[in-house]
């Protein structure tokens, strides 16, 4: 019984990586699980919650987000996707000890925070429903009008 549980888990974190990666043409930084905070966080940009469904239909703006959890150094997160073949840096990286921040989006600035592309967040800390986290948490966004 355990051993059925454990695969499928791992197959379960494994498909939500290859979605993903297949998805948006990003890949998945490895070491990285979801969770229920990850979850938590990333309703925030699916459709059917009731703030993107109003969003949507102002602007017939479609958008889709899968995010992780890493307990990696922040550096070697950001590290990872400014090599990452295709994606571009908006703006500067900061790490601070009360705030690291990083955002990517697709050659030529197309930015799901702009609407319309992909962009990658690596952000730490974060918040999830309940409380502050300190690991890293990497969201992979898509919007299309």
């Amino acid at each position: 019984m355990t051993k059925t549980i454990i695969v499928v888990a791992a197959v379960a974190v494994l498909s939500a990586t290859l979605l993903a990666e297949e998805h948006f043409g990003v890949k998945v930084y490895s070491n990285v699980k979801t969770d229920a905070s990850t979850a938590w966080y990333c309703k925030q940009f699916a459709p059917e919650s009731e703030r993107q469904a109003k969003q949507v239909a102002k602007a017939s703006i479609a958008t889709s987000a899968y995010c992780y959890r890493t307990s990696d150094d922040f550096a070697a997160v950001a590290a990872f996707y400014q090599k990452h073949p295709g994606l571009e840096l908006l703006g500067n990286i900061t790490n601070t000890p009360s705030n690291k921040t990083a955002v990517f989006c697709l050659a030529g600035m197309q930015c799901a925070a702009l609407d319309n592309g992909v962009d990658v967040t690596v952000t730490s800390p974060w918040a999830d429903e309940q409380k502050r986290q300190t690991d890293v948490l990497i969201t992979i966004r898509q919007s299309r009008k």
